[in-house]
């Protein structure tokens, strides 16, 4: 029986894209083998292991007070607000415990942040798998795309070089779970072609329509997660958002800072996803920043809402459930009619069908797991 052992450099906690991709992983190797799991204490600078599978996801037991950063790592992250793929440096320098911990183990790096570990592990012998959140050169892209001119040229710079570091650092694994469907084509187009489009794996009850007199849209997310900042920042100043007929919900962590916000109603933290989307007739997410909004659109698919989104939103899936969304060019082509019409051409059981037939957390578990069945057996070793 194959074992495998996921390591997420990330703490666990919280029901967001990360956690919910981790679940999926994990639950695919537990479908034909076992399954073991260390996470990085960032604050304490080691990796743990001591979290039992069934409690990812959980409520952080501990909430972090979120800083404001200051000096030289506050101007870089300035300068470069992604600033993601320095993020591994020091777990993978405090790995070496983990690893003789785990000898006959597959190992799965979750993140491109671990993946510059995969050909030195690979040359040892062990079989290596990266999962791909998201494709970490493209958020950076994104934003020199949209940056001020003085910036483009220096962020496009950026984004060149993580660009390589990426494709080389990628190449090393025996196979690759990516999750967004654009960055599977992107990087199959950069000869990484031992991977494959894996779903998360997501959960909602189908919603019913909210009695309200108002016309009710609204975006669930982590709001210190700047994609999702950058989303609801773009929503409120678009033209449906200053429309005074339609109140525009926010909920999550972090939606708070939105209360007080004309037009905007903060539903905070929330215990069960049901409680936004009860709430909404559709759900809006003009995506600018194309990096962890996969789930929020797959995942009010599932609760049969209207899903309005941008192009960068609509790329993390496959033409044929892309065709279940509604697609403007930007936040300013929003307004009350394209919600109404949204409403109307979407079947509730029928755009829940199908995308629970893909992104579903069962189907989508079975189709991570062969990308797990298939580096069992690599197609030669790293020289």
């Amino acid at each position: 029986m194959p074992s495998y052992h996921h390591l997420y450099p990330f703490s666990p906690w919280g029901l967001h894209g990360g956690t919910l991709r981790l679940r999926t992983a994990i639950e695919a190797s537990l479908l034909d083998g076992t399954a073991t799991f260390s996470w990085w204490d960032a604050t304490h600078s080691t990796w743990r292991s001591d979290v039992e599978l069934e409690d990812i996801g959980a409520p952080d037991p501990e909430p972090a007070v979120v800083a404001t950063e200051t000096g030289a790592g506050g101007l870089k992250r300035r300068v470069f607000p992604f600033v993601m793929w320095e993020a591994g440096r020091k777990p993978r320098s405090h790995i070496a415990d983990v690893l003789t911990q785990q000898p006959d183990a597959t190992l799965v790096l979750h993140t491109t942040f671990l993946a510059p570990l995969a050909a030195g592990l690979r040359r040892s012998g062990r079989r290596v798998v990266v999962d791909v959140h998201d494709a970490i050169f493209r958020g950076h892209m994104d934003e020199a795309v949209g940056s001020p001119v003085a910036m483009r040229a220096i962020r496009t710079a950026y984004a060149k070089s993580v660009l390589q570091r990426e494709r080389r650092a990628l190449a090393g694994a025996c196979g690759l779970a990516v999750a967004g469907w654009d960055d599977a084509l992107i990087l199959e187009g950069l000869g990484l072609t031992q991977l494959k489009w894996a779903p998360t794996g997501l959960e909602a009850q189908l919603s019913a329509m909210p009695q309200s007199d108002r016309l009710c849209v609204g975006l669930l997310g982590n709001f210190h997660h700047s994609a999702t900042a950058r989303a609801a920042s773009e929503l409120v100043s678009s033209p449906l958002g200053r429309d005074p007929e339609i109140e525009v919900i926010f909920a999550g962590i972090g939606s708070e800072r939105y209360e007080g916000t004309a037009g905007v109603r903060s539903l905070g933290s929330i215990a069960a996803i049901d409680e936004f989307y009860d709430e909404v007739h559709a759900t809006v997410v003009p995506v600018t920043i194309g990096t962890g909004m996969k789930c929020k659109l797959g995942e009010a698919a599932l609760a049969g809402k209207a899903v309005i989104t941008t192009p960068l939103g609509a790329s993390g899936y496959p033409p044929e459930l892309r065709e279940a969304f509604v697609v403007v060019d930007s936040a300013q082509s929003l307004d009350r009619r394209v919600v109404t019409d949204a409403i109307q051409r979407t079947s509730p059981d029928g755009v829940r069908a199908r995308f629970d037939a893909v992104v579903g957390r069962h189907a989508a578990t079975r189709t991570y797991a062969e990308v797990l069945q298939r580096s069992d057996h690599p197609v030669g070793q790293l020289q």
